[in-house]
């Protein structure tokens, strides 16, 4: 773990310098998309088409309009000159971003001066109807400390959400994202991003999370908001000399807080994302996250802290901080007519050891568009997470920090809940211009007796999930999103909403 995290602080002491010694055309700060918006599916849709300009990480959750914007400027121009069976769904990918986005749009086509304005932005109304759901117990062993999951109650109400943003345009950008589910008004964002050259940097409220697979990622995924900030790399770089070899770099870290786990308040989370792409066809990303610290416990000395930097075990017994690492990989393979690109995630839990004896890991396989129908996509993907063995510790649960890797019992790893294993496949069909979008997931699961739902959720189940999107009319989007498990023990867990959304 050492070493890896040797290497992790050279790489990003590189990128940093590189950031500042490259002279690039002026970025302009813009907000982040909602973590679940339609475009970032399609951008990395088009990413395993081959369609996405050389620096691109696929994992990193959410990300910026401007980001989301230039990829579709670019793949319209690389459809055109080597995939043009793909340009009608690149183009219709495009246009209806346009349609939601036309001041992120017409600033990268040059068309923007300086000055204040009030960005695109939307508003969601509708329906939503949620039972069985749980979550997370607190404590460490079963059989000793272990609650089990805690129930939560059944849900039948409107709900909503907003994500609007100020610009005071090219260099600093306000998100406001207020939402209402489960009866509650919650802020999932509100900070500001400024950026000069190719950094960025953000504070306040937001959701992030690095996810490389279709069902979710090992270290962290979107599904709770951090109050904190950080830096983050607007495009990707080049290392001087022969460094250039690594392909363009793409960095991110942060310091934020969550509000609960366990008995502890207020914990610290730290974490950092890097990528690099030596090959248009082949990347390489790196994610490590800590939570420590928290009111009144765990003293923030400046040998924990240094020891927490370097992947050391800080405070009495390692109880100062909890890690996850994970590194994962993707290719996407010179077979011809049918696109394909595969993946993987492999990630240990607190432990150098954990990293061969008992890995957390997601592979897949994705064709994003097949012969004749460039609109449908399908994919297949396989997790597991090892149960306890040879003095590591247990997937997503800790001793001190007996509230696990969640934040007041939401996961912040993958959904899964740790030990445990998954089959899932999916598809993906954009048609009609893309104004009506579909999603299908079916999947099944072999929870253990260590995982984060048991012993409620332990043992086999199997679900579906989809979710359908149409444009009537370019301001307007009916949404449906739906989906249900039921396991082996007798329970069913099922979440349905019926909305609409207005952009303006």
């Amino acid at each position: 773990m050492r070493r890896v995290v040797v290497i992790a602080a050279q790489f990003t002491i590189a990128t940093a310098a590189a950031a500042v010694a490259q002279q690039r055309t002026p970025d302009f700060a813009s907000a982040f998309l909602p973590p679940g918006h339609w475009a970032i599916g399609a951008a990395g849709r088009l990413h395993a088409l081959g369609l996405v300009e050389h620096g691109f990480d696929r994992a990193r959750r959410p990300l910026t309009r401007r980001e989301v914007g230039r990829v579709f400027d670019g793949a319209v121009r690389l459809a055109e000159r080597d995939r043009p069976e793909l340009l009608p769904l690149v183009r219709a990918y495009r246009a209806r971003y346009t349609e939601e986005f036309p001041s992120t749009m017409s600033a990268l086509a040059g068309a923007d001066s300086v000055g204040l304005r009030f960005g695109d932005g939307s508003v969601t109304a509708g329906y939503e109807l949620r039972t069985g759901e749980l979550r997370s117990g607190i404590g460490y062993e079963n059989g000793d400390d272990w609650t089990g999951p805690f129930h939560e109650e059944d849900v039948s109400t409107a709900m909503g959400a907003v994500d609007w943003s100020v610009e005071l345009f090219p260099a600093l950008a306000l998100g406001l994202a207020p939402s209402r589910a489960a009866g509650d008004w919650t802020v999932d964002g509100g900070y500001a991003t400024g950026v000069w050259r190719d950094a960025g940097i953000w504070i306040g409220r937001r959701t992030f999370g690095y996810s490389p697979g279709a069902g979710g990622g090992i270290v962290l995924n979107p599904s709770v908001a951090f109050d904190g900030g950080g830096i983050y790399l607007t495009d990707g770089v080049l290392l001087p000399s022969f460094l250039e070899a690594l392909g363009p770099i793409l960095f991110e870290t942060f310091l934020s807080r969550v509000e609960h786990d366990g008995p502890i308040e207020r914990p610290w989370v730290w974490g950092m994302r890097g990528t690099i792409e030596p090959h248009p066809r082949f990347g390489f990303g790196l994610t490590r996250t800590a939570m420590f610290g928290g009111e009144g416990k765990n003293d923030l000395s400046l040998q924990n802290l240094a020891y927490l930097m370097i992947g050391k075990h800080a405070g009495a017994g390692s109880g100062f901080d909890n890690q996850i690492f994970s590194i994962d990989a993707w290719y996407r393979p010179p077979i011809g007519a049918l696109p394909m690109l595969i993946y993987l995630e492999w990630g240990l839990e607190d432990s150098a050891g954990a990293w061969f004896d008992v890995p957390g890991v997601v592979a897949g396989l994705e064709l994003p568009a097949l012969p004749g129908v460039p609109g449908i996509a399908l994919g297949i993907e396989r997790t597991s997470f090892s149960p306890r063995c040879c003095g590591n510790p247990i997937w997503y649960r800790h001793w001190q920090f007996l509230g696990g890797w969640t934040d007041d019992g939401v996961p912040l790893g993958h959904p899964l809940g740790g030990h445990g294993s998954e089959w899932r496949s999916w598809a993906r069909a954009d048609v009609l211009d893309a104004r009506l979008r579909l999603e299908s997931a079916l999947f099944l699961r072999d929870r253990g007796e260590e995982n984060l739902f048991a012993p409620d959720r332990e043992g086999r189940s199997a679900g579906v999930a989809v979710s359908a999107a149409f444009r009537p009319m370019p301001l307007f989007d009916v949404i449906f999103q739906a989906g249900t498990e039921s396991g082996e023990r007798d329970w069913t867990e099922s979440a349905a909403v019926l909305g609409l959304r207005m952009l303006f």
